[in-house]
């Protein structure tokens, strides 16, 4: 789930945003007949999930009838089996951080909270850059999408430092959006390898292992062998952590190209800091290198 939230609350399309965030579940009670829900239940959700498609999905405020539909369908256990189980579906990780407030997110009073704006989920579409200062270092952020669309203007960033690179360790039960065929996890270790050997090969690299908080609860229910085969770790965090990060390590073809390693989770507002002191680090050594010290 992705709504637009900004300091003064919400703005932009939050409602659409929620809706198609619950479009697995409204395709489910669509064509589906959970044995566990009385007739008169499934007929209930069937009109919610018409709702949801139909006249809440093109509304820009969220209404009290549109998150009494949505919680209405996020509650139905079929819906909520669906969607811890189908690794198919589209569904962002911070879904359950809104859909536990969706009915406070429907007050006109509501305004967000902090972790509110940290949960929020806007994928990059264009080139943003962000200019800030730490004590007397000048640093200057340049944003650009992984998708695959997105990835031409990789070359349009110019002359940098260094590359922060952040993937989802939840990602590895889970496929891309622009292809179904295809595990989030493998696709993000294919864009490493361009970023780290191909594209940015003389620049250390930043990695960001992100929703570390969300991958402990997963692999507890999911081994990461429904990823990668030959992982024997089990469905235990600390091995399937490694594997993950050895897995990184593995694809970088010069061993003395630097990589700082950080396990974040998806509302960690400290992840700038882990940025400037990395950053901070690099520079030093690149001016002792500079000046013929190493």
């Amino acid at each position: 789930m992705s709504p637009r939230i900004r300091g003064g609350g919400l703005a932009g399309r939050p409602l659409s945003s929620c809706a198609r965030s619950v479009s697995p579940g409204v395709s489910l009670c669509g064509v589906s007949d959970p044995p566990s829900s009385p007739k008169h239940a499934r007929s209930h959700l069937q009109e919610a999930a018409e709702r949801c498609m139909d006249q809440h999905q093109s509304a820009m405020n969220l209404t009290q009838e549109a998150a009494e539909d949505m919680m209405a369908i996020w509650s139905d256990p079929a819906v909520r089996a669906l969607m811890e189980n189908d690794p198919t579906l589209d569904l962002d990780d911070n879904a359950r951080h809104f859909m536990a407030k969706i009915m406070e997110m429907a007050k006109p009073s509501y305004k967000p909270t902090t972790e509110d704006i940290l949960n929020v989920r806007d994928p990059t579409r264009t080139i943003e850059t962000l200019d800030f200062q730490y004590h007397k270092a000048k640093f200057r952020v340049i944003d650009v999408g992984g998708q695959r669309m997105e990835r031409p203007k990789w070359n349009l960033t110019g002359d940098i430092t260094a590359v922060v690179f952040v993937c989802a360790l939840t990602e590895y039960n889970q496929v891309l959006r622009e292809d179904v065929k295809q595990n989030r996890l493998k696709e993000s270790l294919n864009l490493f390898d361009i970023a780290c050997n191909r594209r940015y090969p003389d620049k250390p690299i930043i990695l960001f292992l992100n929703k570390a908080d969300l991958f402990r609860e997963r692999i507890e229910q999911t081994d990461l062998s429904v990823c990668f085969p030959n992982y024997k770790g089990g469905c235990n965090y600390d091995p399937a952590l490694a594997y993950i990060k050895q897995k990184f390590l593995n694809i970088r073809k010069d061993k003395s190209k630097e990589i700082y390693m950080y396990e974040t989770t998806a509302t960690d507002s400290s992840n700038m800091e882990k940025i400037i002191v990395a950053m901070m680090d690099i520079v030093h050594k690149q001016n002792l290198e500079q000046s013929g010290f190493n």
